[in-house]
């Protein structure tokens, strides 16, 4: 249930993600993984925060936050989470809870050395400082962000950072640096865009080949049959001859 509403969700079919996200929620409670019950109820956040239906995101958020807290290790959970709430209420442009909660997360996904998500923080919270008017700190962390991306060599991510550090030279009124930050978030954009359409066009083609292929094969066969369905018409037509010498 969980692998299929995960796929629903990819595809954006959201109303079958969330009839099989609470299939898999109520089995795993069934089974007493209260893990995976939260790991459930954040998913369903997600598929509600895709959907802009942010009350019902911060909902199943609230749902998954008290089991997070109850498990050993959960540093890497509470960092998401406070990173994906964060967010939540950015897009509610509720600046200072989104900060509030986005602070909360760093030292959790430092800690947790999850280094992926701590990228995603650090290009959504210099919207929030920009929007506070701490431009200096939204700098910084847009700079954290570039950087990480750099480390982690992740071309999508990257793109964004870039996006996020030109915003903030857009705030500064800074418009060379805004320029040169939106140049590279383009160039790099539009290479991740050609890598993906040529890995698309070889899977076609692929795909292609292979169905071409078995059509080859598939044309064998029925040659093969005809030809032996001929030799078996004259077997017989040699076996009434032989009879009637």
């Amino acid at each position: 249930y969980m692998n299929i509403a995960n796929a629903y969700l990819n595809m954006f079919n959201f109303e079958l993600a969330d009839k099989n996200y609470l299939a898999a929620a109520k089995f795993y409670a069934e089974t007493g993984d209260s893990l995976n019950v939260a790991i459930v109820y954040t998913n369903l956040a997600v598929s509600f925060d895709n959907r802009e239906k942010l009350d019902s995101a911060l909902y199943y958020y609230n749902k998954s936050f008290p089991i997070y807290t109850k498990l050993k290790d959960n540093d890497r959970y509470l960092g998401l989470w406070y990173t994906n709430v964060g967010d939540l209420y950015r897009k509610q442009n509720k600046y200072k809870e989104a900060l509030e909660y986005q602070v909360k997360a760093e030292p959790l996904l430092i800690r947790a050395d999850d280094q992926f998500t701590l990228m995603v923080l650090y290009s959504g919270i210099p919207y929030v400082y920009s929007r506070l008017g701490q431009h200096e700190k939204a700098l910084e962390y847009a700079e954290k962000s570039v950087d990480l991306g750099l480390k982690l060599g992740s071309r999508r991510e990257l793109s964004y950072s870039y996006m996020t550090l030109a915003d903030v030279y857009k705030e500064k009124n800074d418009l060379k640096n805004e320029v040169k930050y939106l140049r590279r978030h383009i160039e790099l954009s539009d290479s991740v865009f050609t890598e993906e359409t040529g890995n698309a066009v070889t899977e076609i083609q692929s795909k292609y080949e292979s169905e071409k292929k078995e059509k080859e094969i598939e044309l064998l066969n029925k040659d093969k049959q005809l030809q032996a369905a001929e030799i078996e018409k004259h077997k017989s037509k040699q076996i009434v001859y032989i009879g009637l010498v």
